[in-house]
């Protein structure tokens, strides 16, 4: 398979309907504008998305008047009108992950659309808002995202935008039994930047362009997103599952070419979260499917040990197992 440049991809995506970000607006015009060529055929809805915005974001600048975002008891006040405005307006939330246009259309929010909101309204009120990621061994499928304020003395608040309450590291740990390297090399409960907050929408948006089969424009913001966001350890996850899919009833050396071409990702993924368990879960059934049973026996053995849900006797037996074959 010929691999493509990144300029290349560029080349290739569909043409998008690009809105002219304006300074006050820059955050929220550039997520709605990555997503239009999304839903393109109804020009209605992008516009419906965007007044249903607007009328959120003037409420919320007509209660807060002059309140500055940047000092810790104005930027909790904020928060707080943030939270009774969705209300107020009739926001919901769901649990599955979509886009922000069909989440203001419909006005059902998610932990990431809903962060999103957050940082676009804080940057109208001198809020400095980021997107935090977090996933966890517990439950290694069910990841969350959240907003993070850092106020102007250097204090920081974790704010749950779904409920419209503060949420401490530790409370987040303890939940989701997010491994602590992880966390330390800065896989998860990092505040990004801007550019990787905009590579996690990219993530999102790709994951729509493939749902629908259009392939130039879902690895045209898979790239984006990799480039935006290097250590983003979903990505890859996402794409070596797509290859376990695809192997299915494939021959050996077909099965070889596939996987040989999403490892070297998952072995990068792996240095930003060497005990996120799903990765070497990924990587043994990858070295399974190439026959390479000795690599497939050592992630094996690293799958079972960050286990969460099994007790010490249990990762004994299974080790013990795995040794035996």
């Amino acid at each position: 398979m010929q691999r493509r440049t990144f300029l290349g991809l560029l080349a290739s995506v569909p043409t998008l309907a690009y809105a002219i970000p304006t300074q006050n607006d820059f955050l929220i015009d550039t997520l709605l504008a990555d997503e239009a060529e999304l839903f393109a055929r109804s020009l209605l809805y992008g516009r419906v998305a965007r007044e249903n915005y607007d009328a959120l974001e003037q409420a919320v600048l007509g209660k807060v008047g002059k309140l500055d975002g940047a000092d810790f008891s104005a930027g909790v006040r904020i928060l707080n009108v943030i939270n009774e405005t969705l209300e107020e307006q009739g926001y919901t939330w769901i649990r599955p992950r979509t886009l922000l246009t069909r989440c203001l259309v419909n006005k059902t929010l998610d932990c990431d659309t809903g962060t999103f909101l957050y940082m676009s309204l804080g940057q109208r009120v001198n809020m400095n808002t980021h997107y935090v990621l977090v996933f966890g061994n517990k439950d290694p499928k069910e990841g969350h995202a959240f907003a993070r304020i850092h106020f102007a003395k250097g204090t920081t608040l974790n704010w749950e935008t779904t409920n419209g309450k503060p949420y401490s590291n530790q409370e987040i740990i303890d939940d989701f039994g997010t491994p602590p390297e992880s966390i330390k090399r800065g896989a998860f409960l990092r505040s990004l930047s801007l550019e990787e907050a905009l590579g996690a929408h990219d993530f999102e948006v790709a994951k729509e362009y493939k749902k629908r089969g259009i392939e130039n424009g879902a690895q045209f913001y898979l790239e984006r997103a990799r480039v935006r966001n290097p250590k983003d350890v979903l990505i890859p996850l996402y794409q070596a599952y797509m290859v376990l899919t695809v192997m299915k009833g494939k021959r050996k050396h077909e099965r070889e070419v596939h996987a040989k071409q999403v490892i070297p990702f998952l072995h990068l993924a792996e240095q930003y979260a060497p005990d996120f368990v799903t990765i070497p879960q990924c990587l043994a059934r990858l070295y399974h499917s190439i026959g390479d049973k000795e690599k497939e026996r050592v992630y094996r053995h690293r799958a079972i040990y960050y286990d969460m849900n099994l007790t010490e006797g249990e990762k004994t037996k299974k080790i013990k197992e795995l040794y035996r074959r």
